[in-house]
């Protein structure tokens, strides 16, 4: 059909998400996340329920001592922090 004017049906990430039911998680701010040096609830949210899209958790190993055997490695892909500790995130 000539002379349909056409509409940009693209969607940004953010529409797509939100879309989707979600939202973003990109928690970013220079200002309070560059006082972090290990994980804290903005990384995590509520019950590691919401996590920013920087952050990563990586399962390691379990031990048998300790009282958290298990242990994670946890970054930031913006460069904060970088650290091997327990399940509720404290470095040893």
């Amino acid at each position: 059909m000539s002379g349909t004017n056409k509409k940009n049906t693209e969607l940004h990430e953010e529409e797509l998400e939100a879309a989707a039911g979600g939202a973003t998680q990109n928690r970013w701010n220079p200002e309070v996340c560059g006082k972090y040096t290990r994980v804290e609830y903005e990384c995590v949210g509520f019950l590691k329920a919401t996590w920013c899209d920087h952050y990563r958790e990586e399962y390691l190993y379990r031990s048998s001592v300790g009282h958290f055997p298990e242990r994670y490695r946890f970054t930031c892909a913006m460069g904060r922090y970088n650290y091997e500790g327990n399940p509720h995130g404290n470095p040893t």
